[in-house]
């Protein structure tokens, strides 16, 4: 898995400890359950008034557990503030149905909404949860993203990773980075469409060679589509102030690898 997707992960279950957004909501019926309670305060604002309804030796799970973390466990109300008050940012809401509260446990399922699910097109995520009450406090809670959106959440990311690969890849060849492109194309690499060379090799020497007959050559993206192991760019490439030609590439990518090129262009 790339950083950039272990990355993006982490946040999305760090996110699961926020609540619903009062600058989404102006309104709010009353909360079903203590929980719920303790995320209208986070919402507002009030972290103080949200730890407040924690006993004072509370833990906090996510499951998964984020990078960084030796577990999956936030101990105390020290390290939930720092993670409520780190994220409060993101403009969160969650939406509580199938609350079942029995004695001192309570369940539930949650929708999840903010600005970082929405930006990559995973918004609502799905969370179950599970606490434990005593004395009419929290002391544990547990969150956890659905099995199916845990499935949804990696196809994503591994779609956002393959994009982000395909216009590193993009640039490396702009500028010649040898480097670069063998760290990105696979050993085993096959360029389907001539003039390129076949092989990974013979791409980086022309990547140079390119870049000699054009040193101030641009390539600019104009349209993106990435599906399952697949990424196709459209775009134009500006020589210099009058000539260019248009482009377009299609990449197979694997393993966080470049394995199949295919490629057009015309002026």
């Amino acid at each position: 898995m790339s950083r950039a997707v272990a990355i993006c992960l982490v946040f999305v279950f760090a996110l699961a400890l926020l609540g619903p957004s009062a600058q989404a909501q102006t309104t709010k019926a009353e909360p079903q359950f203590l929980v719920e309670a303790v995320y209208d305060a986070v919402e507002a604002g009030d972290i103080d008034g949200a730890l407040e309804l924690l006993a004072d030796d509370a833990v906090l799970t996510v499951l998964p557990a984020p990078e960084g973390q030796e577990d999956a466990a936030f101990v105390g109300k020290d390290e939930i503030r720092m993670w409520w008050e780190g994220l409060y940012a993101d403009n969160p809401h969650a939406e509580f149905y199938d609350v079942t509260v029995t004695d001192n446990r309570a369940t539930w399922k949650a929708e999840w909404w903010g600005d970082f699910f929405r930006s990559i097109d995973l918004a609502p995520a799905q969370f179950e949860g599970v606490a434990v009450i005593q004395d009419g406090k929290v002391s544990s809670m547990i969150w956890a993203n659905t099995p199916e959106y845990v499935e949804r959440m990696n196809q994503r990311m591994a779609t956002l990773a393959n994009k982000e690969l395909a216009q590193q890849y993009l640039k490396a060849w702009e500028q010649a980075d040898l480097e670069a492109l063998d760290e990105m194309i696979a050993d085993d690499f096959v360029n389907h469409s001539p003039p390129l060379p076949e092989d990974k090799e013979g791409m980086k020497e022309f990547a140079a060679e390119d870049k000699a007959a054009s040193p101030e050559g641009v390539y600019i993206i104009e349209q993106m589509v990435a599906e399952g192991d697949l990424v196709f760019l459209y775009g134009y490439k500006q020589i210099d102030a009058e000539n260019g030609f248009y482009w377009s590439t299609l990449l197979r990518i694997a393993d966080g690898k470049l394995v199949e090129r295919w490629g057009t262009a015309s002026e």
